[in-house]
């Protein structure tokens, strides 16, 4: 019987090519598809400087001098300090007392529970996208409260909803603690009422817990805000920890007009909650490394 060798390599080849093609199939429903931490992939970044031009440690009045016209509790909560085996040399911390409450304007200065800063390179504005990058440590034996916030990126002349103010036209977005210790987001912008994400809270939008926040050592922080075209709801968020993507929205409006843009860090450190006292159960202190600021 004489074989068919043509036939018999053109079987081979047939079944080599299905092979690949179910294998790929396969593996490319089993691979998880991630996004490189938005701190590689932005060229132009600078700094949050925390010395004088002498090269000296900033004092709690220099560092309330760089915090903004909206800061709250800096001379009294926050001081620049050296660290060891931290990601930076030196680092923000912030003394949080037991009983103190949440930051917020209609109460005394001496009793609240964290700081708020801004931080606004000028170069930062007329970019479309940003990314803010930090370290920060939360104490092993820390305590949740009824929930905190970490910085993160905002726009527009923002004023936090929970002053009692109400917001502007502007948008933030922050990393945040509850209660549980479960890690997520908290996104403002103008369109909160309209029930964006299931959630109709006109004091912002809450996104749903993701992850532990991890205790006892240092962890790293991106996060990552895409503009969208005004009007439309084409714009993005992403959060990584410790350089794994942990949150990522579409299609978020974080602005209504042009003149809307992005203005750099809110930096908002301490107990918080947008919908009750959030009180400092224990004597603790929060450390913060130097904001880096990305922008394209």
């Amino acid at each position: 019987m004489k074989l068919d060798v043509n036939k018999i390599l053109f079987n081979l080849v047939g079944l080599l090519i299905g092979g690949f093609l179910i294998w790929y199939v396969i593996s490319d429903a089993l691979t998880t598809r991630t996004t490189a931490a938005c701190a590689a992939r932005y060229n132009v970044a600078t700094l949050f400087p925390v010395r004088n031009a002498k090269g000296d440690l900033l004092s709690p009045i220099e560092l309330q001098a760089m915090a903004g016209r909206h800061e709250r509790g800096i001379l009294e909560r926050a001081s620049i300090v050296p660290a060891s085996g931290a990601p930076s040399p030196a680092v923000i911390e912030v003394n949080l007392p037991k009983g103190t409450v949440a930051a917020r304007n209609e109460r005394p200065v001496d009793n609240e529970a964290g700081v708020a800063l801004r931080w606004s390179p000028r170069e930062v504005q007329g970019a479309t996208s940003a990314c803010v990058s930090y370290s920060a440590f939360i104490p092993a034996n820390f305590e949740f409260g009824e929930g905190g916030v970490l910085p993160g990126i905002y726009g527009g002349d923002f004023v936090d909803p929970t002053d009692g103010k109400g917001t502007r036209p502007s948008f933030a977005a922050r990393l945040a603690w509850r209660g549980t210790g479960v890690g997520d987001a908290v996104l403002y912008h103008p369109r909160n009422g309209e029930n964006y994400l299931n959630d109709g809270r006109p004091t912002g939008t809450i996104v749903a817990g993701r992850f532990e926040m991890p205790r006892g050592r240092w962890m790293s922080v991106d996060q990552e805000v895409v503009l969208n075209s005004p009007a439309e709801q084409n714009g993005t968020y992403r959060l990584w920890i410790d350089g794994a993507l942990k949150l990522e929205l579409a299609n978020v409006p974080w602005r209504d007009s042009a003149e809307v843009g992005l203005e750099g860090v809110v930096g908002s450190i301490g107990f918080n909650s947008y919908d009750r006292a959030s009180v400092a159960p224990a004597d603790t202190k929060l450390q913060v490394t130097p904001f880096e600021m990305r922008w394209k």
